[in-house]
This record gives structure tokens, sequence and C-alpha cells, in this order.
């Protein structure tokens, strides 16, 4: 049997098993938003729900907003976690790879949570660094300091993804650029190429779908999340997460239609966005080939 379709023989199980869970409770999830629920009896199909929601206060802004959000993030994490990790693959020195590992490492494992507290224990206005800004006169108070982790820009939630998000970007794309022939570098070098066209020219082209992969998931993520959000979340500026969480809490049965409504709407964003940026940034690494 060819070894491709060996591979999707051996997958087929499990891809099947998913595939029935995850449709099947995004198809309960959709007639729900359409406002069948026999349990409850609701049986008329509408799409009054879906209107509600569209015309909720601050719908566009919100998800506007998290798009922002996940392209910002996304991005930034993008081209950090690349560069160190293209830095870190032509390095010779090996102590300085071990710290860069273990940083990333326990980048990985921390959870969102806890580089929340991370961020709010340096960040805050009452923060280390702003306490270590007024011991040396900088402000007259270390409520001086700005006030990035609650503003309307979201500069907090965008530390905070990519805090995590340069991790898994560096791990990934380390992992590719680690096994590329280093003949490759030899001859580009013997052609008189310098770093950066060494860069441009072969780690990138050859790291590029890694690269478009993690941004995806990350993107995804950041733009689903709302923990992060609805912690340095601002009473003007909400992701849409956090106004699908905060209508999931409602107690009353009524809103339910309305809750299955904005998570269709959120999938449905998700998809068409992901699927967007994926194709930006893999038209942006193939201009830089050039």
């Amino acid at each position: 049997m060819d070894r491709k379709y060996r591979r999707v023989v051996l997958l087929s199980p499990i891809t099947l098993l998913y595939s029935l869970l995850i449709g099947g409770g995004f198809w309960i999830i959709l007639k729900e938003s359409f406002g069948i629920i026999p349990i409850l009896g609701f049986d008329e199909m509408t799409f009054s729900y879906y209107l509600k929601v569209m015309h909720m206060n601050g719908f566009f802004h919100s998800v506007l907003f998290a798009l922002y959000l996940a392209v910002v993030s996304s991005v930034i994490s993008m081209v950090i976690g690349t560069w160190i990790a293209y830095r870190l693959t032509r390095s010779k020195n090996q102590r300085l790879k071990s710290v860069i590992n273990l940083i990333m490492g326990l980048g990985i494992m921390l959870p969102y949570l806890y580089m929340v507290f991370i961020t709010m224990l340096f960040l805050s206005q009452s923060g280390l660094i702003s306490r270590v800004i007024y011991m040396f006169n900088v402000t007259e108070l270390p409520s001086d300091f700005p006030n990035l982790l609650y503003g309307r820009l979201g500069i907090g939630i965008i530390i905070v993804y990519v805090l995590k998000g340069i991790p898994f970007v560096f791990l990934l794309t380390l992992n590719v650029m680690s096994q590329i022939s280093i003949n490759f570098e030899q001859v580009a070098m013997t052609l008189g190429s310098n770093n950066k066209q060494i860069f441009k020219k072969i780690y990138l082209p050859l790291s590029r779908d890694t690269i478009v992969w993690s941004g995806m998931v990350l993107f995804a993520y950041d733009l689903g999340s709302f923990e992060v959000p609805y912690i340095f979340g601002n009473l003007k500026s909400k992701s849409f997460s956090v106004m699908l969480y905060s209508e999931y809490l409602k107690p009353s049965i009524i809103s339910i239609p309305t809750t299955m409504a904005m998570t269709v709407i959120l999938f449905g964003i998700s998809i068409v966005s992901v699927i967007l940026f994926a194709l930006f940034v893999r038209n942006v690494i193939r201009r830089l080939h050039r």
C-alpha cells in the first residue's frame, strides 16, 4: 500500500470519531441557534436570534476589536518567535541555546492565567516596573505609570498573547530550521550572500509552512479566547468572546438561542478570518523571499 494512503487509513478511525463528536455538537448548536429546542418548548425555526445578535450594542466594534487583538498578537509572536529560532539555529553557543530553550519551554507550559499574573506583577500601575521607576524619581507617584493593562487599545491582552505565542512559534520553527542542511548556507556564503539574504532565501521559505500554520493556530485561539480579554478588558472595548461569555452566564433560558447564535457567528468569523490571515502571511513571506 502506498505510504500516503496507508497514513490516511490509519488516521481514519480517530478522524471519524472526532468528526462525529465535533460535527454532532455543532449540529446541536446550529439547531438551537435557529430557536429549535424542543425540550424547552422552542420548535419554530427563526433567524431572529441572529438579527438580535447583530443589533446588539457594540456588536461590530467587539468583532473588530477581537480581530485586532488576534492579528496584532499573532504577527508579533510570529516575527519574534521566528527571529529567535533563526538566531539560535545559527548560534554556536550551547549554553545560550540551553537557556533559551528552557525559557521557551516554561513559556509553553505556563497557563494563560499565570501569564496574566506575571503581566500584572510587572506592568500594572502598582507593579514592579512602576515602583522601580518611582524609586528613581522618574514619576511622582507609582500610579503615574501608564495604564497599559486596562486601556482601550488592549495592550495588556496583547502582551499576554505574545508571551504565550512566541514560545509556540519558536519551538515549532526551531524544529524545522535545525533540520535544514548546512550545505545550503555554505553554498550561499560562497556565492557572497550575507546573513539577511541567507535568512530570506533559505531559512524563511523552507520554514514557511510551519510559520503559517503556527500563526493560524495562534490567531484562531486568540480570536476565540475570553479569559484574558475578560480580565484585562475595558468597558468601552470588549472582545466578542467576552460578550458571548456574558450572554452565556445569563440565567434565563430565553437567552440560550441567542448564545448559540453568537457561537455560530464566532465560528463563522473564525473560519473566514483564519483563512484570510493564512493567505496574507503566505503572501508576505513569498514577497520577502523575492
